[in-house]
């Protein structure tokens, strides 16, 4: 079986030149009519936050390796959540001056024109750098449950695009873990690949599915503990994609393992959250409990493999990815 991740773009795919941010300003001023002060951010995609006088905008550059096509996706269903739930702190895209969600940029070694993207910016920290409380922990997934119901109706061409980090390809990436450094984190990653197959595979025919955004947590997720809601942005659609409600439920439990003072009364703080917006089948309840600890699997394989500018690089981010997962990954997959 080749892996999506082993495909030949895959493989050839490097890390675009970064734009030069003068190159960024004469696109906006020509083709969105914006000019002002512009700072790269840090991210994997390449981005910038545009000040002007009375409001800050987000500027995001998609690779030269992504398809437009996956992008429009994204687009897509960020125009529908803010459409089906306003009040969903998600971007809004600002039209090009003809109109358009996008300018096409032609730099880079890929395959693909460059898609310039302007976005309305959004409050807040990364849920990545927060420590959440339980009373938050239930906040993000009474969020997380508001964006699902949003997305419930959506559809797109692409929307069934293969992609790695939907936890219904999990069990492809199980030869890979036999390429991790670290001797504990390829143990635990066998186990959860056991786990997987003996709970969850054979239930995954009978779930209920649907688009949904695939990636709550982490730098997806922007709060503040000063905000009623917490939640002040929902900011990441990079992986969204048809996928079963309960992974995709996983995933923001996985978010929890991460980021909570304890991993899983902060998972069942998020999950009580989740269920009090959107009830769910005790199958789907018990199905994103077990495969939770895929997600920070995946995440883990994934890193082994990201394309970057060197192997040293590369190195750094798996360790980096290392650091914060395989604790939480110990303490979710030995705990019962």
């Amino acid at each position: 079986m080749t892996l999506l991740i082993d495909q030949p773009a895959a493989r050839t795919a490097r890390p675009d030149p970064p734009v030069p941010a003068d190159h960024v300003a004469y696109l906006l001023q020509t083709y969105y009519g914006v000019t002002g002060e512009l700072t790269r951010a840090a991210g994997p995609e390449e981005a910038f936050e545009l000040a002007l006088p009375f409001t800050r905008l987000t500027v995001r550059l998609s690779s030269s390796w992504e398809d437009p096509a996956a992008v429009d996706l994204e687009m897509s269903a960020m125009r529908h959540v803010a459409c089906r739930d306003p009040a969903l702190p998600v971007p809004r895209l600002c039209p090009t001056r003809a109109g358009t969600a996008a300018h096409p940029v032609p730099i880079g070694d890929g395959p693909f024109p460059r898609l310039l993207r302007l976005l309305t910016a959004s409050p807040g920290r990364a849920l990545a750098a927060e420590r959440p409380d339980e009373a938050q922990s239930a906040m993000l997934g009474g969020a997380a449950a508001r964006l699902g119901l949003a997305l419930a109706d959506f559809a797109h061409p692409q929307d069934a695009r293969p992609s790695a980090g939907n936890l219904l390809s999990f069990p492809d990436l199980e030869p890979l873990a036999g390429d991790l450094p670290d001797g504990e984190a390829r143990l635990l990653a066998r186990r959860v690949f056991r786990l997987f197959a003996r709970e969850v595979a054979p239930q995954l025919a009978g779930l209920g599915r649907q688009v949904c955004q695939a990636g709550f947590g982490g730098q997806a997720v922007l709060v503040d503990p000063t905000a009623p809601a917490y939640v002040t942005g929902i900011v990441g659609f990079g992986d969204t994609g048809r996928t079963a409600v309960a992974l995709d439920v996983a995933i923001g439990l996985a978010g929890q393992f991460l980021v909570a003072p304890d991993p899983w009364a902060g998972a069942v703080a998020f999950l009580r959250g989740y269920l009090a917006v959107r009830p769910l089948p005790e199958v789907d309840v018990a199905v994103a409990l077990w495969a939770a600890p895929a997600a920070l699997v995946t995440r883990l394989l994934l890193a082994q493999r990201q394309p970057a500018e060197s192997p040293e690089v590369s190195a750094a981010l798996l360790d980096r990815v290392l650091a914060a997962d395989l604790p939480a990954l110990a303490a979710t997959v030995l705990r019962p």
